[in-house]
């Protein structure tokens, strides 16, 4: 009895779980506190021409807030190239990159956002768009997954974004992206998983540019979770870190 009641209990809250609730839980599932990923990036342009780029990725979660920083380690010519991207509450991320090149440390703000992130389909805007923030309606649901329409408030090149989410997983595994007009603009699908320490953890992710014709993919090839704070200290991911 007490194992059939906990199994209608379960349902009973799914079924009642507003668009926003299973929004909120997508997110909070399978974060992770911190993390050291080996990333490779393959950009493919519209005539089937191919750029790969290696990538350190590292990530800490500090008060509720997420840290990001970006290495590239090759080509040669970009190598040294940083990414820091901190995020604020209640406010846009600071973004910041450095360019080895030219020993400078650059703010992106505004519609520099919306530009191309290390020359890939993905957006600055894209890895900062937060889940739970915007307007969540329930469009379709099928016994393993929700489909949610998000009117998200602090996008500037999205009108909607759709979510096909696996129940089972709490993961976004396919994400249709709409311009301001409505019109289908990018699709990022998650093509492999892996089972990180009970967590659902995105292994290989595509995003199509539909009116480019281009594509990126992001492949991790090595990853470290609930890494420790000596590796990872807070001095790390700070604008003053940045070229070191």
């Amino acid at each position: 009895m007490t194992s059939l009641f906990a199994v209608l209990l379960f349902a009973s809250q799914a079924l009642a779980a507003t668009p926003a609730e299973i929004m909120a839980e997508v997110k909070s599932a399978n974060e992770t506190t911190t993390s050291v990923q080996k990333v490779e990036l393959v950009i493919t342009g519209k005539s089937g021409s191919t750029k790969t780029k290696e990538l350190e990725m590292k990530a800490k979660v500090k008060d509720g807030l997420r840290l990001s920083h970006v290495r590239v380690l090759s080509p040669s010519d970009e190598a040294g190239t940083e990414f820091l991207q901190l995020e604020k509450k209640g406010a846009a991320d600071e973004v910041w990159t450095f360019i080895p090149a030219m020993k400078t440390t650059m703010g992106i703000s505004g519609a520099a956002r919306k530009g191309a992130f290390m020359g890939s389909d993905f957006t600055y805007e894209d890895l900062e768009l937060d889940p739970e923030l915007g307007t969540h309606t329930l469009q379709s649901e099928t016994d393993t997954h929700w489909v949610i329409e998000t009117v998200p408030s602090d996008s500037k090149q999205y009108g909607k974004v759709v979510s096909t989410i696996d129940k089972a997983k709490k993961v976004a595994t396919k994400v249709d992206f709409y311009d301001t007009k409505g019109e289908p603009f990018k699709v990022l699908e998650i093509q492999e998983m892996s089972s990180e320490g009970g967590r659902n953890l995105a292994k290989k992710t595509e995003m199509r540019n539909l009116k480019k014709g281009t594509s990126s993919t992001l492949l991790v090839k090595e990853q470290r979770i609930d890494v420790g704070d000596e590796e990872l200290p807070d001095d790390a991911f700070t604008k003053g870190a940045l070229g070191r």
